[in-house]
């Protein structure tokens, strides 16, 4: 159990590591045990005490001019792929262009990406007009096709893809706006897509041992909730409500106040930390540490320094996560909590 401080139980975590990145557009994505994200017009590589290692050129003709892009690193570093409405782009690690397939889309929006632990490339490709969204991989080397699936339940959704450690299963989680999530377990089997259900709500992560991996709610009062893969068992759950019952002095009053459930993630074997934002915080997001997989005992993170609506991001270290807020990025640690 994490160490807590004064007579209304908190955490006060340890900062570890800072450090800046001019025009962060993204989020830190985990890779080679540090994160890579994109910061004005590069890949940028970050070691495991967010020192700059490297960094990848991004094409500017690719990225002016478009409405969104979406991204993702090979866990070696060897390949960079870029996607946007006019095209996916495979990049070598000086920025030279290996290959590039161009594209259409309906809206102008990019075809989500993930790079496996294999090096397939798989993209969830939205739906044109009416039809069904479909998830296609490719293989890395000349970008060809070696697989395609239609997803019989979703139209138009946006997508998280999250490798699994095991290099074989891909998590497909999928947000249809105001309709609930769907999830899937894809693979590679025989040249062929095979898709499972994967259990509960929008999953926003698949921890490091890959034995459990966490959703939260769409709507209220649905539950976050850690999974067991791959069968989807729940291990542990709670509402947003109670969080912010059990862990804040003023509780929560449904009749006067509304909240979301906005990030879930491992922070060691024993705990989770989840970010909730509330209507009385003027929508900004807190953080609670939980204990891991039951979801219970919420303590709330009390930050030493002043941030006002930080993203969560998982570390690669026992007791470790991220935050970021416009350009800051900050690497913390809760005594007792590995």
């Amino acid at each position: 159990m994490w160490h807590t401080v004064g007579t209304f139980p908190r955490v006060i975590p340890s900062l570890v590591a800072e450090t800046r990145l001019p025009e962060l557009r993204s989020h830190l994505a985990p890779v080679d045990g540090g994160w890579a994200a994109v910061a004005a017009d590069c890949v940028v590589f970050l070691d495991p005490h967010l020192e700059r290692v490297g960094q990848v050129p991004l094409p500017p003709d690719e990225l002016s001019g478009a409405r969104g892009f979406a991204w993702t690193v090979a866990f070696d570093r060897s390949l960079v792929v870029l996607s946007t409405a006019a095209a996916v782009t495979g990049l070598a690690p000086d920025g030279g262009v290996r290959w590039r397939v161009d594209r259409s889309t309906r809206d102008g929006s990019p075809a989500r990406c993930q790079l496996d632990r294999s090096g397939q490339l798989w993209l969830y490709e939205p739906a044109i007009d009416e039809d069904l969204d479909e998830l296609v991989v490719l293989e890395t080397g000349q970008a060809r096709e070696v697989a395609r699936t239609t997803l019989e339940d979703c139209s138009g959704g946006g997508a998280l893809l999250i490798p699994h450690p095991n290099g074989h299963l891909m998590c497909v989680s999928v947000g249809m706006g105001q309709e609930e999530p769907i999830s899937y377990w894809a693979q590679m089997r025989a040249g062929r897509i095979v898709l499972a259900d994967c259990p509960g709500y929008f999953v926003t992560q698949v921890t490091a041992h890959g034995d459990r991996y966490l959703s939260i709610p769409h709507d209220h009062p649905a539950t976050i909730s850690v999974h067991r893969v791959p069968d989807g068992t729940v291990l542990g759950s709670c509402t947003g409500e109670d969080v912010l019952n059990r862990a804040t002095p003023d509780g929560f009053d449904k009749q006067t106040d509304s909240y979301d459930v906005t990030d879930a993630i491992e922070v060691s074997e024993d705990a989770v930390i989840v970010g909730v934002s509330r209507e009385l915080d003027d929508d900004r997001r807190r953080h609670f540490l939980l204990t891991n997989p039951a979801l219970g005992d919420p303590v709330p993170v009390r930050y030493p320094v002043d941030m006002d609506d930080p993203a969560l991001g998982p570390a690669p270290a026992p007791g470790q996560w991220l935050t970021w807020e416009g350009d800051v990025v900050r690497l913390w640690r809760a005594d007792g909590a590995a």
